[in-house]
């Protein structure tokens, strides 16, 4: 087994972890490797650094880069150590939780259609039903730039005619901002800069040819598929260029760049150089993409949000405001056994959140197929993929089109939002292949509570089991447990709750500590239920008075639900629901921002 970076060897029998992770990446990329068979078990295990065939001259001296050994009982713990480490040793500062971005992206919904009259529909759109729920931007993907080619940024003149310059200027209006999507290390042969800057193009140093990929999308015009060469970024040209053109398009009103296909800054199948061989240059990796984002972010400035795919994640380090998590999360469709694979390693680098950067879960899609309006998911595909965004702790994207989504899908945008901005733990990482469980520590002004969501991505109903110790719960206490998406309340319980889970879908329990007078449930407006709508909730013993203030946007309508013991029971004369005899329901309307409610009981 051979994992990049960093890997976790966990033995349940002993309850020992293992963790050997690299925390620089200098030069060479680190590769952790184990080595079993099933008959005998581990059999061989080493770290090492990758430098393909560097020599050393003499008197040359080269340090490795620095690897962290870490044994410990609890391997989610060893992530959690790992991940400050790496913070600390790359200077990186603390990311607050409320600088989470909540945006809405072009590619799952329009692909290459997307064009200037779309976008600012989009914009009226969320600027009435999303923006002061913080959606405060709009990033335009793969289709916006100068005849789809790779290298020449300027704005397509059939779908975009007024310039993205403009276009930032008309959502400003609005209260919004504008992002864009660049591969930056790809060069497209139809590109100026092509033709006049071959010096600045990458070659294979073994034989002195250009490092090509092929360019053409199927949904892209046939005229505009094209090669697409490497920018050598550790040229001091290639520099210049490329913060000649990220000022340049900084100076539109742009705030927020989506880099993709990094890979192309990153000769990871080259060798080094041999002396005096044409183009000869000693870079692996870490410096060849490290000179191009260094270039990139001294261009755009501290402040502006910078995105990456689809590169070795260690290279960022320090330079990138956020990683994409995992694989593209895909139109909705019905394909459980890529989800499952996704969502797991989304899940599995829950302990970079906020330490390193933002891990983004890429949009939130609860559409179906590309360009069927009428065509959406299942519920639990929608309740899945509504769960696995609200609890990452990442960005929230929206990302279907808008004018088309059913209703009853565009409410479900709201229950991840504004983002709590804190990551959930699989507590079943080393128990499962595809771990179902995913436990998220919600604090507040006036609690703390867990958010539990389960995952069953199977075609047949199961049972999963949460044990309150997984949770770090005091297994004597007893606890209140609420079930969201079925809004269903499962008991008072101790040390465990078992949660019946029909097939493919989604189900999110809050876990609360029982309390012997009126207390908050939970909410039908977020999925951390309480988490970041509701505030000042406070029990007044003396009045009997349970009260709070809860903040949603104009229009929106929901619940809060309230356990009673059987030693109180409701006053007479509220606008209250009895659901049981244990619950009581609160509807709110919004009328504006903020409601400040209560609710009076008497002692039976």
């Amino acid at each position: 087994h051979q994992s990049g970076g960093v890997g976790v060897i966990y033995n349940p029998i002993s309850g020992i972890s293992f963790l050997a992770g690299f925390l620089t990446v200098n030069l060479a990329l680190g590769k952790i490797v184990t080595g079993y068979r099933s008959e005998k078990g581990i059999t061989d295990w080493w770290a090492e650094n990758l430098y393909d065939g560097l020599e050393l001259g003499p008197g040359e001296t080269l340090h490795t880069e620095r690897l962290c050994l870490d044994f410990r009982r609890d391997p989610l713990e060893a992530l959690g150590v790992y991940g400050e480490m790496l913070a600390k040793v790359n200077h990186i500062p603390s990311i607050p939780r409320s600088r989470t971005p909540m945006l809405w992206c072009s590619w799952y919904s329009h692909r290459l259609t997307i064009t200037e009259e779309a976008v600012l529909e989009h914009a009226r759109i969320i600027a009435e039903r999303f923006k002061d729920y913080g959606v405060d931007l709009l990033q335009i993907d793969y289709g916006w730039g100068w005849r789809d080619t790779p290298g020449e940024w300027g704005a397509h003149a059939e779908r975009f005619p007024h310039g993205m310059k403009w276009l930032a200027g008309q959502l400003e209006k609005m209260g919004l901002k504008l992002g864009l999507w660049l591969a930056p290390f790809f060069i497209g042969e139809q590109s100026s800069f092509y033709r006049e800057h071959p010096e600045c193009l990458l070659k294979d140093p073994s034989t002195g040819k250009f490092v090509y990929s092929r360019w053409a999308w199927e949904c892209q015009p046939q005229d505009t598929w094209q090669k697409v060469a490497l920018l050598d970024t550790t040229r001091p040209e290639s520099q210049q260029w490329l913060r000649g053109n990220f000022k340049k398009i900084s100076s539109w009103g742009v705030e927020y760049f989506k880099l993709d296909f990094l890979n192309g800054g990153s000769v990871a199948p080259l060798a080094f150089a041999r002396p005096g061989a044409e183009n000869s240059y000693r870079v692996r990796d870490g410096e060849q993409m490290r000179s191009g984002l260094s270039a990139i972010r001294e261009a755009v400035g501290k402040d502006t949000y910078l995105m990456a795919g689809n590169l070795p994640i260690s290279h960022g380090l320090g330079l990138l405001s956020a990683v994409f998590g995992a694989l593209d999360v895909g139109n909705a469709t019905g394909n459980f056994e890529h989800l499952r694979g996704r969502m797991t390693t989304i899940a599995s680098r829950y302990w970079q959140q906020k330490r390193l950067w933002h891990v983004d879960p890429d949009v939130l899609y609860l559409g179906g197929e590309f360009l069927k309006p009428e065509d959406i998911c299942s519920a639990g595909e929608a309740r899945i993929r509504t769960t696995a965004v609200a609890l990452s702790g990442g960005p929230v994207l929206l990302g279907d089109d808008l004018t088309t989504l059913p209703e009853e899908r565009l409410k479900m945008y709201p229950l991840c939002l504004p983002a709590y901005g804190a990551p959930a733990r699989p507590v079943d990482l080393f128990r499962s292949a595809y771990p179902g469980i995913w436990d998220l520590e919600v604090e507040t002004d006036w609690d703390k509570w867990h958010v539990v969501g389960l995952f069953n991505y199977e075609a047949q109903d199961r049972t999963i089991e949460v044990d309150f110790r997984d949770l770090k719960l005091d297994t004597e206490r007893e606890y209140l447990v609420w079930e969201f998406w079925e809004q269903k309340f499962l008991g008072r319980q101790r040390e465990k709750v078992e949660v019946k889970m029909p097939e493919q879908t989604a189900r999110v329990i809050a876990i609360r500590e029982f309390r012997d007078h009126p207390s908050i449930l939970s909410t039908s407006f977020h999925l951390t239920q309480g988490g970041v709508e509701l505030s000042q909730v406070r029990w007044d013993e003396r009045s009997a008075t349970l009260s709070g203030v809860c903040r949603r946007v104009q229009g929106a309508k929901g619940d809060i639900f309230i356990y009673v013991p059987s030693s109180y029971r409701p006053k007479a004369g509220q606008d209250v629901e009895r659901v049981t005899e244990e619950i009581a329901k609160l509807r709110l309307i919004f009328s504006g921002p903020e409601i400040a409610w209560k609710m009076d009981f008497v002692r039976s």
